[in-house]
């Protein structure tokens, strides 16, 4: 064995996925009102609006030396869980 590497279980990226995705789109709302509101403008909607599933990246364990590898063992670890979202933003003149 040259290298180990491990991920996170469906269950735990499903969920993640959840949790990502609404924190991605109330920070969406957010700089999307921000920059509305820098040009004096109103978001009306969005447009293509495209939200990514989620991906995961485990964090690989180093290649052991040939000489000095010990049996593998199976640890928890951390890996990264990211939701990417994009959108464009139609914006117009404030309502009153």
């Amino acid at each position: 064995m040259s290298s180990m590497a491990y991920e996170a279980s469906p269950e735990i990226v499903r969920g993640a996925e959840e949790d990502l995705t609404a924190e991605g789109l109330a920070a969406l709302d957010r700089r999307a009102a921000s920059i509305a509101g820098h040009m004096h403008l109103a978001v009306l909607r969005y447009r293509d609006l495209r939200v990514g599933n989620a991906e995961t990246e485990g964090r690989p364990i180093p290649r052991f030396a040939a000489a000095a590898m010990a049996a593998p063992v199976a640890e928890p670890g951390e890996a990264t869980i990211r939701v990417t979202i994009e959108a464009q933003l139609l914006l117009g003149a404030a309502r009153p």
